[in-house]
């Protein structure tokens, strides 16, 4: 996310162009996972420097020697909690960055289609044309987003993902009572942020194909004229590419959960 920021504005851009163009729809669950994490990354990056500097636990404690006097340690102190402090910020900001635009494309997606599907056949010609257009312009956005966000974010989200949230499981099972409170803290915090993604996120973006599925179905079973027939036998369904791997489905959650599962029972076996 911070590469689309910094290198190619104009992605963000027409990204976000029909997520603001539209209808606000009710989404409670998405809202107050986003206001989670918003207030998790507006006060966790202020203290974790001082407490990974306290518990010896940045990676810049080996770098630095404490045998100085009082005027090189404090000048030590200062420079780690800066370069940390720089490296939490722009973690997190492309964390929720990458987060509220991925819930928002998902949400706004799903939105125009479950309106699109819900209502009944139009009868008159015009208007049937007009949706089927709606949607393949809503095609090219999707394949847009696919190829120059998608395509090379969402794969490590998703593999990166699953690994920290099996370590961060396996962490905080096998090392209850076996760190000081403030470090084991870190990890079950890190578990539910990284959880979030997995509970949000893909259910979300898998109901992009699902409602694509039905807004073609729903029109193809209709009356309407054999033009039109071939037209819909022609489009394509949308949803969120992972790489060369396919469309998220439904079915990505329950592997996830199977994946996170059967590793986290392994490495607790093994270790």
């Amino acid at each position: 996310m911070s590469f689309v920021i910094s290198f190619t504005p104009e992605v963000a851009v027409v990204i976000l162009k029909l997520v603001l163009t539209q209808k606000a729809h009710n989404h409670q669950a998405v809202e107050l996972a986003i206001k989670l994490m918003l207030w998790l990354s507006c006060t966790v990056p202020f203290p974790a420097p001082l407490f990974m500097i306290y518990l010896k636990v940045d990676p810049l404690y080996a770098v630095f020697d404490d045998d100085h006097n009082w005027v090189f340690f404090i000048l030590h102190i200062l420079v780690r909690s800066v370069i940390l402090f720089i490296v939490i910020i722009d973690v997190t900001k492309a964390t929720n960055s990458c987060f509220i635009v991925v819930l928002m494309v998902n949400c706004s997606t799903n939105n125009i289609l479950q309106d699109l599907a819900e209502t009944s056949v139009q009868p008159n010609l015009a208007m049937r044309l007009q949706e089927i257009n709606l949607y393949k312009k809503m095609f090219l956005w999707n394949k847009y987003t696919n190829q120059n966000f998608c395509s090379f974010s969402v794969p490590p989200l998703i593999c990166f993902g699953f690994y920290i949230v099996t370590l961060t499981y396996y962490g905080t099972i096998r090392m209850a009572g076996k760190l000081g409170f403030l470090l084991y803290l870190c990890l079950p915090t890190v578990a539910l942020l990284s959880s979030m993604f997995i509970i949000v996120s893909i259910p979300h973006a898998a109901s992009v194909v699902e409602n694509s599925e039905n807004f073609i179905s729903s029109r193809a079973n209709g009356k309407i004229s054999k033009f039109e027939r071939k037209t819909l036998k022609s489009v394509r369904c949308m949803g969120v590419q992972v790489g060369p791997y396919g469309y998220i489905i439904k079915d990505l959650k329950m592997i996830a959960f199977k994946y996170i599962s059967e590793n986290t029972i392994n490495l607790l076996l093994t270790f």
